[in-house]
């Protein structure tokens, strides 16, 4: 389905003219949301599979016999019957769609132009205010508020949550690129300055994302 999907009916669709979104949708149409076996005979099967696998006697060391192998072979081919096309695929494509196409599909449409002379314009004042919002002003806004609501017994923080992750949180509020791009838009009439405050935008964005994480692993 990806290779039919995406190296014939995608790129018929982008030759012809007509938008090559439309040849997703109808991808995604065709492909089965049905299992071969449903979710009680995956499990029944597996069980008498790993019975066998407990009763098959074993070789020294971590290697698996041949006969323990191919019923590891076996579990595999089940879990093969049990999963949908559709969510294998889904699955499988994550990854791709949410590191790599994503953030290139988002960087693509808001137009970022980085050159040279753009690192220079990082230390304007511009840059500094938007860098200072979304990094330190989302986590004091968020921290004080969250603070005053617990003080005051109209919330409580979630279980199994103290304020270090609280903190990690808030930092990551940061990240913001679509509306921030659009207030952007809106707040600037110069073209080099609203370059400048998308570049600092992403910058800040990454730095929000990657505190952010570090405190909550910390904490």
């Amino acid at each position: 389905y990806a290779i039919v999907g995406i190296c014939g009916l995608w790129y018929a669709f982008l030759m012809s003219g007509v938008h090559a979104t439309i040849a997703g949708v109808l991808l995604a149409f065709t492909i089965p949301t049905k299992t071969r076996i449903n979710k009680r005979g995956f499990i029944n099967h597996v069980q008498v599979l790993l019975n066998k696998l407990k009763t098959t006697k074993s070789i020294e060391g971590e290697y698996l016999s041949d006969e323990q192998h191919e019923i590891i072979e076996d579990i595999k081919e089940e879990r093969e019957k049990v999963e949908t096309p559709l969510q294998k695929l889904e699955y499988n494509l994550n990854p791709v769609v949410s590191f790599f196409i994503l953030p290139l599909f988002a960087l693509a449409n808001a137009g970022i132009e980085i050159q040279p002379e753009s690192w220079s314009g990082l230390l304007e004042p511009v840059s500094i205010g938007i860098a200072a919002g979304l990094i330190v002003g989302k986590c004091i806004g968020i921290l004080s508020f969250s603070a005053l609501f617990v003080k005051l017994g109209i919330s409580e923080l979630p279980e199994n949550t103290n304020w270090g992750t609280m903190t990690g949180a808030a930092i990551m509020a940061g990240i913001g690129f679509t509306m921030s791009i659009f207030i952007s838009e809106l707040a600037f009439e110069d073209p080099a300055v609203k370059a400048q405050a998308k570049l600092a935008i992403l910058i800040a964005s990454t730095v929000a994302g990657v505190v952010g994480m570090i405190v909550i692993k910390t904490f």
